[in-house]
């Protein structure tokens, strides 16, 4: 019994939080959407992000 328990709750509480591979951020600045896709960091320069974003809906390119 104490076994399905565990089972239960470790199912429960993998599923409670969203990877960040595939989480969507949106934010409303002024009254328009900005979405954040994904975020790639640069390997030789460390300092740079790659970031496909689209502001009210229409993507902008990288």
């Amino acid at each position: 019994m104490i076994k399905y328990l565990v089972i239960l709750l470790l199912l429960i509480f993998s599923l409670s939080f969203t990877s960040p591979a595939f989480a969507l951020v949106c934010r409303n600045y002024d009254g328009h959407e900005i979405s954040i896709f994904n975020i790639k960091r640069s390997a030789k320069k460390h300092w740079e992000y790659r970031v496909p974003m689209s502001f009210d809906g229409v993507k902008a390119p990288v």
